[in-house]
């Protein structure tokens, strides 16, 4: 029999799960699972007995992942996905890779070289024999960030899954949420209205990435600079901030010093406890599932050896409506045209309606 407890400090926004039999594992089960862990924003079933082939139908079975980086390439290259052909996804890279330019054919070598399944990336310091990297953030601390953080879309949830020699590691999260709560109505309101800069900040992300992996990076978190709403909701209807320091440039609309008054001062204040907890693993096979919006995460420890499996997900199979983030008229508006291309571009059919 499964047993929940709260993480500490994140009240009802995070759990840990113990005790759940995934050999046996049925569909709704999981869905059911799903249900409750967008309630909240971050979600540990420890020390499970998944399969790497398992995890991936798990996540599936959540929703389906939405690959900005794939989309951005099939509509900077003008490719159409061949939806009759048995593969039209790998049609499409080798039609890319047929016309790209050298920066986006060396972003194609990088994310094959970390793949472990479609869609799922490793996350380790180990190495090919030839000494290419097997997986992302392959060395130093990986500091607070959430994915996709400088684009109008990213995906809302991500999957980890720890596959070995994870102890004396941790993976942390930041949850904003409670935060912005605790704030007097007078500073919601102005947060609310708050805009970031959002660029690329390689520096702020990671003491080690490595520069061979920085352009895959930018790929992913701020293709290009954006001004994005602070305050928006996640998945399942939370309110929290939308805030990533290795995307985040400025303030929109304040001076430079101003700017870093203010992000300094927001700093101090987000990243401590309670709003802070590190998860420490004891075990492999530990699965986090955390939200990407407004949520953030982190690690600390030696991952020279270590190796987790990432992905992500959109959700779509467990809402009853299509995931809209923001809360402004315009952002509102520019997503939902957004996703409805991305689905139609990524061969993903119709989305459901979009939430108020």
């Amino acid at each position: 029999m499964a047993t929940v407890t709260k993480i500490p400090g994140f009240g009802d926004l995070g759990i840990y799960v113990d005790g759940v039999d995934f050999t046996n594992m049925h569909d709704d089960e999981w869905l059911e699972w799903g249900r409750i862990h967008v309630k909240g924003c971050v979600t540990i079933f420890r020390k499970t007995n998944i399969a790497p082939d398992q995890y991936l139908r798990l996540n599936s079975v959540w929703g389906r992942s939405l690959n900005c980086s794939f989309y951005s390439f099939l509509k900077k290259y003008n490719i159409t996905l061949d939806m009759d052909l048995k593969d039209p996804y790998a049609d499409a890279v080798n039609r890319i890779k047929q016309v790209a330019d050298e920066e986006d054919l060396a972003i194609f070598k990088e994310t094959e070289d970390i793949t472990h399944l479609p869609n799922v990336q490793r996350v380790t310091g180990r190495r090919y024999p030839d000494g290419r990297h097997m997986g992302i953030f392959p060395e130093g601390d990986l500091h607070w960030h959430s994915n996709e953080s400088g684009q109008l879309v990213n995906n809302p949830g991500v999957f980890l899954l720890a596959i070995a020699n994870v102890k004396n590691t941790s993976t942390g999260f930041c949850v904003t949420a409670n935060w912005y709560q605790q704030q007097s109505e007078s500073l919601r309101s102005e947060l609310d209205e708050m805009f970031m800069d959002h660029d690329f900040f390689a520096d702020r992300l990671s003491t080690g990435l490595h520069p061979a992996q920085s352009r895959m990076m930018k790929k992913n978190f701020a293709p290009e600079p954006s001004v994005l709403p602070l305050i928006i909701q996640s998945p399942g209807g939370i309110k929290g901030l939308h805030y990533s320091p290795h995307t985040v440039g400025k303030v929109h609309g304040m001076s430079l010093e101003e700017s870093d008054k203010f992000l300094q001062w927001l700093g101090d204040e987000l990243f401590k406890e309670p709003h802070v907890h590190d998860h420490w693993y004891q075990n492999n096979g530990d699965l986090l599932i955390f939200d990407n919006s407004i949520t953030l995460h982190r690690r600390l420890g030696d991952v020279s050896t270590r190796l987790l499996l990432r992905s992500a997900s959109s959700y779509n199979k467990i809402l009853d409506h299509t995931y809209q983030p923001y809360f402004h008229k315009e952002y509102a508006q520019k997503y939902q045209e957004r996703i409805t291309d991305m689905y139609q571009t990524l061969g993903l059919g119709t989305p459901k309606l979009f939430a108020n």
